[in-house]
C-alpha cells in the first residue's frame, strides 16, 4: 500500500476523491509520513508548475500531477525534465490511474495520453516525418545549406520540404513555420 498527501490547486473532484479512499492499494495521509504527492489541478501549465517547485523546496516526495487537461509540449517536458514524476488525467479509470501512482512511488514516471485540444476547430496539420525533422532544424537556428548537410540531402530538396510545411501550417516564414509547429503541438523548444 502507498501512502499519499493529496494537494489540490482546486476543489478536488468527488470521484477523484471516492477512487482514492475506495482503493485498497492506496491509503489518502494528511499529517503521516508519504510516499508521493498527488497535486491535483485542473490545467498543468506553468502556472500550476510554480506551484509545485514551491512543494518541491518543502518535500522531497515524488509528485504526480492529475488534471483535466494539459498543456503540449509542457506536459511532456514536465516529466522529462523530472520536475514532476506523472502526469494523469483526472477522469482516468481506477485500473489507470492506481497502477500510475504505484509506479510513481516505485520511482517510474509517467505519461499518460491525454487528447489533442484543438482550439482553431480545424484538424491539427499532418507533416511527414522528414518535414517534421526539417522544421525541428529549422527551430534549432539552421539554414537551407546546414540542414542539407546534416539530412545528407541537397539544398533543393530542402526548400522544397520548407515550401510544403509552409503551406501546410499556413505560414509565410520560417519564424512563424516555428511557432505554428508549437502552437500545434508538432514541436517544443
Amino acid at each position: 500500500m502507498i501512502r499519499i498527501k493529496v494537494i489540490s490547486k482546486e476543489i478536488l473532484s468527488d470521484s477523484l476523491r471516492n477512487l482514492l479512499e475506495k482503493s485498497p492499494e492506496v491509503e489518502v495521509v494528511h499529517d503521516h509520513p508519504a510516499d508521493i504527492t498527488l497535486f491535483c489541478c485542473e490545467s498543468w501549465n506553468r502556472s500550476a508548475l510554480a506551484q509545485i517547485e514551491e512543494i518541491r523546496k518543502s518535500s522531497s516526495l515524488a509528485i504526480a500531477v492529475v488534471c483535466e487537461k494539459a498543456e503540449e509540449p509542457f506536459r511532456t517536458e514536465s516529466v522529462i525534465d523530472g520536475k514532476v514524476s506523472a502526469v494523469l488525467q483526472m477522469s482516468s479509470r481506477e485500473e489507470q490511474l492506481i497502477p500510475g501512482l504505484i509506479a510513481v512511488a516505485a520511482g517510474l514516471k509517467v505519461l499518460q495520453h491525454f487528447p489533442r485540444i484543438n482550439h482553431t476547430g480545424l484538424a491539427p496539420p499532418t507533416l511527414t516525418p522528414r518535414e517534421l525533422e526539417i522544421l525541428r532544424l529549422i527551430a534549432d537556428g539552421e539554414g537551407n545549406k546546414s540542414i542539407a548537410y546534416l539530412l545528407e540531402i541537397s539544398q533543393h530538396t530542402v526548400k522544397f520540404h520548407i515550401s510544403s510545411i509552409f503551406e501546410k501550417l499556413h505560414v509565410l516564414s520560417r519564424t512563424e513555420a516555428i511557432r505554428a509547429g508549437i502552437r500545434s503541438g508538432l514541436i517544443s523548444l
